[in-house]
């Protein structure tokens, strides 16, 4: 995910809202450092140097936003997949807050 025209082209450290749109059913969103080598495993948030990996969990329709915080590469980029394949919701995501490094 390409973010780098909020952040500019450097390493950043965000902080982003997801909001579930439609079909807010349960849905685990893992997010981590563009390129980085480490695996996204179910249940764990975990950080090592510049580089972590974030969960952001939409629990139904009464809890539909989560808040992640994860290290872009120096390019202003990020991975992320979903969790949970039997749910499909339709995701806004917001950059609400970055510190270039």
């Amino acid at each position: 995910m390409d973010i780098s025209n909020v952040v500019g082209t450097k390493s950043s450290l965000v902080i982003i809202e997801l909001e579930a749109v439609v079909g807010s059913d349960e849905c685990i969103i893992l997010f981590r450092t563009n390129g980085t080598d480490f695996e996204f495993q179910s249940g764990n948030s975990s950080s090592g140097g510049q580089h972590s990996i974030s969960q952001g969990y939409i629990w139904d329709t009464y809890h539909p936003n989560s808040l992640i915080m994860v290290t872009t590469d120096v390019n202003g980029f990020l991975e992320f997949r979903k969790q949970h394949y039997h749910h499909n919701p339709e995701l806004k995501m917001n950059v609400v807050f970055y510190l270039n490094q």
